[in-house]
Formats: structure tokens, sequence, C-alpha cells
């Protein structure tokens, strides 16, 4: 028989082929080919930009690829979410996402992204509670009590917030609303002043993270009456949640999750997402989130989706009712 002869177009062709193949699989495996970006819209130090960096180290062993935390803080975080919308939708530019992305929107109302289709939902990283503390000179050791208190004296009640768009300050215009009560919004500029002043006396109640308020109420500097989330919390055992407390209305839950900009590839997302949750789910980082009075989040990029627009109908309600505007 006659030796075959190899075309050496063909040859060719076919390599074409395979190196192609091959480059397809390497880009649905890694999420960018340069270091990826996670924007932070918080300064550093506080518990976003804690939760990101735990996150990013881990990713960046994950993905063999560097993860670095960019803080752009201010401008009720407007700034920072709208680089990442306007950045390439290729995997390197990330937002971690708190639960101010699903307030600005009716807050502000006007902005120059759109929340929802600016955006793609990538991964769930952690939900956590606020707790309803109060001063102790306040004779209200329950959430009823303190209601009946407020309905007794109307307008005398002040709460403090650190801002408008906190869900701190939501959650307290939510207690006014369901209950039917007139409390009086007293905005700091942060946590750390508005829990001072409660401390001393000069406001009577907020809803504070778990995290600030653990030691003050061990030490008897401040009462707490409930928790905002589903479970109760090992390091307040005493502490009720609103719905055993009976006021299931009053759940507000904070969530941090990390978004793409649009239109960023699927296969990207799915891996990014198997990442993130390994990540989070790891015994440091759920230890360090523990310490921090939060708890790490599972779910697919749909979950995370489907919570942003129940988040943002649930606060435009709030908002719309209560009149709030910016401070």
């Amino acid at each position: 028989m006659p030796k075959s002869r190899s075309n050496p177009a063909l040859v060719i062709r076919a390599l074409l082929v395979g190196v192609a193949l091959v480059a397809a699989n390497v880009h649905a495996q890694a999420p960018a080919q340069r270091p990826i970006r996670l924007v932070v819209t918080f300064p550093p130090g506080g518990s976003t930009d804690i939760a990101a960096r735990l996150v990013a180290q881990r990713l960046s062993e994950s993905l063999r690829i560097a993860v670095v935390v960019e803080n752009r803080p201010g401008g009720n975080s407007v700034p920072g979410t709208d680089y990442v919308a306007k950045s390439a939708p290729d995997g390197s530019t990330l937002l971690m996402a708190t639960s101010a992305f699903g307030v600005i929107p009716s807050l502000l109302g006007t902005l120059p992204f759109n929340a929802v289709d600016d955006f793609t939902p990538v991964a769930f990283v952690a939900t956590f509670a606020n707790v309803l503390v109060v001063n102790p000179s306040l004779r209200a050791t329950s959430v009823g009590e303190l209601i009946e208190l407020a309905r007794r004296s109307p307008g005398t009640l002040n709460f403090a917030s650190p801002g408008a768009g906190s869900t701190s300050r939501l959650a307290g215009e939510l207690l006014k609303q369901s209950a039917g009560i007139d409390i009086v919004h007293v905005p700091y500029k942060g946590g750390a002043p508005a829990l001072a002043d409660l401390i001393g006396g000069r406001v009577q109640l907020m809803f504070a993270n778990v995290s600030e308020v653990v030691q003050p109420i061990r030490a008897g500097q401040l009462r707490g009456l409930a928790l905002t989330g589903k479970d109760r919390m090992a390091v307040l055992p005493g502490v009720p949640t609103v719905a055993d407390a009976g006021y299931p209305g009053l759940e507000v839950i904070n969530w941090q999750g990390i978004l793409a900009p649009a239109r960023t590839p699927v296969d990207m997302v799915r891996r990014l997402n198997a990442e993130i949750r390994r990540a989070v789910q790891s015994p440091e980082v759920v230890e360090r989130f523990q310490a921090l009075g939060i708890t790490p989040a599972e779910g697919s990029p749909e979950d995370l989706g489907v919570h942003i627009r129940a988040e943002i109908a649930k606060w435009a309600q709030v908002i719309r009712a209560g009149g709030i505007k910016p401070d």
C-alpha cells in the first residue's frame, strides 16, 4: 500500500484549532489575566473592608492571581460603585456591595448607574444583624415596653443612627411605621459618635451593629432588647430576635456580596462564585467573621440577584412612606 502523506495546510489548521481550544479553556477557568481589584466603598478598617480583605486573600491563593482591595469611600458609596459599573466586564474589577446598595436608588433618586441593569451578581459573602439597644436609664426591658413608652410620650424618645442610608436609620423608621409611634431620628457622622451619645444618655435608643455593642451590653452600659436577624447569637445569649419578641416585621438583615460589571461572561461569574463560596466557608474566614459578628453566606449569582431586587423594593417603600431624605 502506498504511504499516506500529510497535508501541511491541514496540519497547520489542526494546530490552530487546538491552540484556540486550549485558550478558550484557560479563559473559561481564569476570571482575569491581570490582578483583580475588589472595590470597597468604605474607608479601611471597618467590617466591610476587613471582610473584603479576608476574601481577597483566599481568592489570591485559589486563583493564583493577585486580588487587591481598593478603597473608594465617600459620596454615599456612589463614586466607587459607579467606577465598577463603568469598568470592563472582564472579571478584573469587582464591587464589595453592602446593604446600602439596595437603599441608595430610592434614597438618592438620580444615580449615574442602574443598580440592577449595570451589574452582574456574583456571590453572597456574609450577613449580619443589628441589635436594638437602649440606654439603661430608659424604663424598657423589651420591645413591647419600648413601644408602649413611646406611645405614652410621643416625640420624646430619640434614636441615633450613622446616617440616612444606613440600615440602622431604616430599622428605626421601620419601627416607627410598623408600631405607629413617634420617635425622633438624630443622625451622626458614623457609628462611634452615635454610640457615645447613646451610652452618655443624650439619645435613648439605636439599632446598632452587633460587633459594636457586645462589650457595652456586657458592661451594663447598654441594654439589648432584640436582634433584627433570624437567629439568636451566642455572643448575646440573653437577647431575643425580633420574631421571638413578637415583632417579626422588624427583621432587618444586613448583607455583603460581590458584584461585577454587567455583561461579565457567565463562565467567569460561575468560577468566581465557586471560589468565593469556598473562601467564606474556610475555617480561618469563618472564625474571623464570627469575631466580627457576621455569618458567612451561601448562594448562587441568581440568589444574590433576587435578594438585591427584593431589598430595593423593600427599602423604596419604607423611604417613600417615611419621607426620608439624605442627611
